[in-house]
């Protein structure tokens, strides 16, 4: 019987097949299946695609946090230190016309007392939330330039620190960097990485050249010299750090080089949980601070740049691999019992004996639609 009502597409469909199914296979049966099999595996695709779309768009929106984060220092956005700039400036602390951020007096021809207990602390203007959608605190990362001038060589001040704090307050100047307290303590809850230039031994200070990692006092949790890495911290010259927690295996790294390629080894490795020292509001501040004591052993600190980024510890990442691994499975289980339903729901079968297939003088294969024969199951 000829099948007379059949779409224009449906029609295209079974030539292309009968004439595949010839070229090969002359007494080839062709099955292609009927309207409500492709109704329904058109259904199928349109859902699949739909549903990847939304998991994608899911997923961009899970990690957009990494993005988070700012870079200062630079020609567009220079180090300010006013009532609208992006640096909360408080002690001696100040920038230049050339946009440098400078932690204690930088005129360079003052009398000694002049310098005495100068210190200074710049922490960007706004406070930063610490915590992803899930309630967790997030990984930062954190590289800048700095460098430590001493008005004598012999002599250089009391060093300076990267810091976070649950306030932007101010410390004390000499051993406590402008960040803790005359005593050493801690005035909010404070995590500082020291760059330290004066040996304080009431402090338990390793010697005039380490760095540190301080929680609730300036007494260092680790410390390690860098002349380990030929570094003189107050040796006038531009020092890179990088400073990266990893919120996922609680560990704080440390890199100081000159150089402005990252090392590949960290400096120092201290484990931490940042929840343990700021709580559970995750809200904080960042920023430097610098100090000088009462001697004649003064250092300028200068920073030239920094960037701050924070973003989801890696389990976020694993979590959304593991959503999209589940999705997928779920499709390739819903395409098996698609098949096993076509092949119950029937098929228009086409023989070859049905038609003839002719070959023209350029070899090629030829049907016209008159010569469709079609025989649909009983």
């Amino acid at each position: 019987m000829v099948i007379e009502n059949l779409t224009e597409h449906r029609k295209l469909h079974l030539r292309l097949q009968m004439v595949a199914g010839s070229f090969f296979h002359r007494r080839e049966i062709l099955e292609v299946p009927n309207t409500s099999s492709f109704m329904l595996s058109n259904l199928m695709h349109r859902l699949t695609t739909v549903l990847l779309v939304a998991v994608f768009r899911s997923g961009v929106q899970y990690l957009a946090p990494a993005a988070m984060g700012f870079a200062l220092g630079t020609d567009q956005s220079p180090f300010e230190c006013n009532a609208k700039g992006n640096m909360w400036c408080a002690g001696d602390a100040s920038t230049n016309s050339k946009g440098i951020l400078h932690l204690t007096p930088n005129e360079r021809n003052q009398s000694d007392d002049f310098y005495y207990k100068t210190f200074g602390m710049a922490l960007f203007s706004s406070p930063i939330h610490m915590l992803s959608e899930r309630g967790r605190w997030m990984s930062f990362s954190t590289h800048f330039t700095f460098k430590i001038e001493p008005k004598y060589q012999d002599f250089p001040g009391d060093g300076m620190t990267f810091v976070m704090l649950s306030e932007n307050r101010t410390g004390s100047p000499g051993a406590a960097f402008g960040a803790y307290g005359g005593d050493g303590w801690q005035i909010v809850e404070t995590m500082a990485v020291e760059f330290d230039t004066f040996q304080n031994i009431p402090f338990g200070d390793l010697d005039r050249n380490h760095v540190g990692v301080d929680l609730e006092n300036v007494r260092s949790k680790v410390a390690r010299d860098a002349h380990y890495v030929g570094l003189v911290l107050a040796g006038s010259e531009a020092i890179h750090a990088w400073i990266d927690y990893h919120a996922k295996s609680q560990l704080l790294k440390v890199r100081i080089s000159l150089d402005y390629r990252k090392p590949k080894d960290s400096f120092i490795e201290y484990p931490i949980r940042l929840s343990d020292v700021f709580g559970d509001e995750g809200t904080v501040y960042v920023g430097f601070s610098g100090s000088n004591g009462l001697c004649t052993c003064h250092n300028f600190y200068s920073i030239y740049d920094r960037n701050f980024q924070i973003y989801p510890d890696d389990s976020s990442i694993f979590f959304l691999v593991e959503l999209i691994g589940g999705i997928l499975i779920l499709v390739v289980v819903l395409l098996v019992l698609l098949c096993g339903r076509m092949k119950k729901m029937g098929y228009i079968s086409i023989s070859t004996k049905e038609f003839d297939l002719k070959n023209s003088s350029t070899g090629q294969f030829m049907v016209s639609h008159e010569e469709l024969r079609f025989q649909l199951p009983r």
